[in-house]
């Protein structure tokens, strides 16, 4: 009789879920999306994306809100965001209550470029391309001067989309300016040192510091972390002895060799 009753009971219970289960699954297909949550993932974006323009760019393509949950394609939502320029990555998902979450991770810049067009845009440490935003300017390292690209800007993701290897040297300014800001930025005294890399009629680099009234002229990348080092070296031990101030010019273009020319 007790092993009756279980079987009853158990019965009672599977046929309980099931009913559940449809009625659950009923009430999920008729489930709108009534709310569209935007969680930005890291600080940077903060500033260059506002969570009503994230919503902006989706219902501008997507009628989202008071659809049904199930209508909704989660992969479409994540390939619109993912269409700009400054949008690394994307993830969407639904909870059970209707609202749409919505996770973006900008692109972190490393330097602003003004190029020989007087068009702005950057780069981050990948080569990824992206625009400035209206409300939000980061503190990140400016170029300018005679900086053109071997490849059409508009229609660039990626700087690297084109294989330098097969571009003439005097064209890879844009690649070998990377490289220099790349370097920069992974020391920390050369990244709070070195505000602005600018471009001469030479496609050599000029770089503009924060402390002093002098141009480094630094030529080429060629023997890079040696000229850095031996401009490390003047810093800390010539210039504590000279001052700051009193030069024009410090020229590293040759190499083991620092020419300084005084004001």
């Amino acid at each position: 009789m007790k092993r009756l009753k279980n079987i009853a009971y158990s019965s009672i219970l599977l046929l309980y879920l099931v009913v559940m289960s449809g009625t659950i699954a009923d009430t999920r297909k008729e489930l709108l999306c009534n709310e569209m949550n935007v969680i930005l993932n890291d600080p940077v974006s903060t500033g260059f994306f506002s969570p009503a323009e994230i919503t902006d760019i989706i219902t501008n393509k997507k009628n989202v809100l008071g659809k049904p949950v199930k209508d909704i394609n989660l992969k479409e939502i994540e390939k619109i965001l993912l269409q700009h320029s400054a949008v690394a990555s994307a993830q969407c998902y639904l909870t059970e209550d209707g609202k749409l979450n919505i996770c973006v991770t900008h692109r972190e810049p490393v330097v602003r470029i003004t190029n020989r067009n007087n068009k702005t845009y950057y780069l981050d440490k990948e080569g990824y391309i992206f625009y400035p935003s209206k409300q939000f300017a980061p503190r990140v390292l400016v170029a300018n001067g005679k900086i053109s690209e071997p490849f059409a800007l508009q229609k660039t993701k990626n700087i690297f989309e084109k294989n330098p290897d097969n571009i003439p040297n005097s064209r890879q300014t844009i690649y070998h300016l990377l490289r220099l800001v790349n370097y920069i930025n992974s020391s920390v005294f050369w990244s709070s040192q070195i505000e602005q890399v600018y471009v001469n009629d030479h496609n050599e680099f000029e770089l503009i510091p924060r402390v002093g009234a002098h141009i480094i002229l630094f030529g080429r990348i060629n023997d890079m972390e040696e000229k850095f080092t031996n401009l490390k070296t003047l810093y800390l031990e010539g210039f504590n002895k000279s001052g700051w101030n009193d030069y024009l010019f410090i020229n590293l273009k040759f190499k083991n060799q620092i020419i300084c020319t005084k004001r």
